[in-house]
């Protein structure tokens, strides 16, 4: 095997993912055996693609694929740990209870790279927990770490030198008690103990662009290990600064560069509006060609856009609080759409569910029993009689016809109100906004949109990494504690800008800003 040290720089677009993947392959195929390889990225799904990939092509289980996983997953298995050892959400919830500290809630996913997805910190116990991730990726002492958090504008009411330093002393005992060890630990202990696979030859890394500095120091330590790496990356795409990442990590670290210099994402119109989003940083802009397609970019106001019409598309915002406010909107006037953070569409609710289950028997359409049990849990008397949802509970896996519904329980109240009221049916547990927004969406777009789901994605610029739409509209508004940030540090958020413009592969709308705080996007060039 010829010795490589390859640094891939990747814009959108480019394939940068699949890049590495035949890379694997290539290697694989020449003789390398696939637990002579460590493949790895900051998100378990690259990984588990290249393992799929490899397997598929040259067979074996996933146990002769034992280091395609996250670096964090990589070290846990090296230093031999059970699940029961890590400091996961639910111990740090329970270090919580037993100190009266009060983090706020998540959505139960439990993985680096969730924790890393967006920074959702609305207790000072959050900006606690916070901050002891901020130091230890950045590999800061305490008081470089303290200087440069506060300096920030981060720190909430509340927020105490004093109470900090009784957090990160109460949360290292009750570590030690427990025999916990954090995503950091792991990371550090793994270098001080020199901890490497034993027969691996090859390091292949994804995502490089979002490794915080201990991560990078764990690479540079695996790299020289191994007769050749990959790495690969797109600095521009830098998003987790608040989690240690940044581009000129990804600029310092030896290797032959090689820039993928075409993308099939987007046109000519939507590649120079996003080099002049990132102009300012003074970053290094690569050379890649536009694809070959038409796309384009313009401005408009989010109230003039008929979204009822749209589709899809993502509406991508800064944080969770904005979506919020578009959720309210779009509830409001009965538009299909999809939520990822934060407050969910009715759609996607089990009322949502259950009210596609309602429309389906009204047409004389089978539902299953899984469709069944969950309709029952949103009516009660006089639609069905008593003992009618432990019934229910047994029914048998299959699908069945509304004139069934009678031996399980529903009464002749429900099937006369399925036919003239059936919104009346969801008594238990829905709202009447519920009732009012999902039959205005049937009025509007029909029994389709409920088969289906909407396309028109309400997400976070945050969230939307890594994917694609035809369509992308881009808020620039900002929360007041983002905007200060932005005035102390201006990259973080470009950046953050610049991966929501080329998520777009047809068309980029920017947004007319309706707050006072806003990321000054740049002016659209005339002719």
């Amino acid at each position: 095997m010829i010795k490589e040290r390859v640094k891939l720089d990747g814009p959108p677009g480019t394939g940068k993912t699949q890049k590495l993947i035949s890379i694997c392959e290539d290697l694989i195929a020449k003789g390398v055996m696939p637990w002579e390889i460590i493949f790895c990225s900051f998100t378990r799904s690259a990984a588990k693609v290249a393992r799929d990939r490899a397997m598929a092509r040259f067979g074996g289980t996933k146990e002769d694929y034992p280091w395609f996983s996250t670096e964090h997953s990589i070290c846990f298995r090296l230093l031999g740990l059970r699940r029961d050892q890590v400091f996961n959400r639910q111990r740090l919830r329970e270090f919580g209870r037993m100190y009266n500290y009060e983090f706020s809630g998540d959505n139960g996913d439990d993985t680096i790279e969730s924790r890393y997805q967006e920074a959702m910190l609305k207790t000072v116990a959050d900006h606690y927990e916070f901050f002891v991730s901020y130091m230890e990726n950045r590999m800061l002492p305490f008081e470089d770490a303290y200087r440069e958090f506060v300096r920030s504008g981060a720190v909430p009411d509340g927020f105490t030198r004093a109470g900090l330093e009784r957090y990160i002393e109460r949360r290292a005992a009750y570590k030690e008690e427990n025999r916990l060890w954090s995503f950091g630990d792991m990371i550090r202990a793994t270098l001080q103990m020199g901890l490497f696979p034993d027969g691996v030859r090859v390091l292949i890394l994804d995502e490089a662009q979002d490794c915080s500095r201990l991560l990078w120091e764990l690479i540079r330590f695996w790299s020289s290990k191994v007769e050749s790496y990959y790495i690969a990356g797109d600095p521009l795409q830098t998003i987790y600064f608040w989690a240690g990442s940044s581009p000129e990590l990804f600029f310092e670290f030896p290797g032959d560069e090689e820039v993928l210099s075409q993308t099939h994402r987007f046109g000519r119109e939507i590649k120079e509006y996003a080099e002049r989003i990132v102009a300012p940083t003074g970053l290094p802009f690569p050379e890649f060609e536009s694809a070959q397609k038409a796309s384009s970019v313009s401005r408009q106001s989010f109230y003039s856009i008929d979204w009822q019409n749209i589709d899809d598309a993502f509406l991508l915002v800064r944080t969770r609080w904005l979506i919020s406010q578009i959720v309210d909107y779009f509830i409001g006037r009965g538009i299909p759409f999809v939520s990822e953070r934060g407050r969910q569409s009715p759609l996607a609710t089990t009322t949502g569910r259950a009210f596609h289950s309602l429309l389906r028997l009204r047409d004389g359409r089978q539902v299953s029993d899984t469709e069944i049990k969950n309709l029952v849990k949103h009516t009660r008397t006089p639609f069905l009689e008593r003992g009618a949802k432990t019934r229910i509970g047994k029914l048998m896996e299959g699908m069945y016809h509304k004139w069934e519904l009678k031996e399980m329980g529903f009464t002749d109240r429900f099937m006369d109100a399925l036919h003239d009221s059936y919104t009346d049916i969801l008594c238990q547990g829905v709202d009447d906004w519920e009732k009012l927004y999902l039959h205005k969406v049937y009025e509007r777009a029909g029994i389709e949109v409920f088969e289906r789901g909407s396309n028109l994605v309400v997400t976070t610029l945050h969230a939307s990494k890594g994917r694609e739409k035809p369509r992308v509209f881009l808020c620039p508004d900002m929360t007041d504690t983002v905007w200060r940030n932005f005035l102390v540090d201006r990259m973080p958020e470009t950046l953050l800008n610049y991966v929501g413009a080329t998520r777009a592969s047809e068309e980029l709308t920017v947004l007319v800003p309706q707050k006072d705080y806003f990321f000054p996007l740049p002016r659209l060039e005339r002719g």
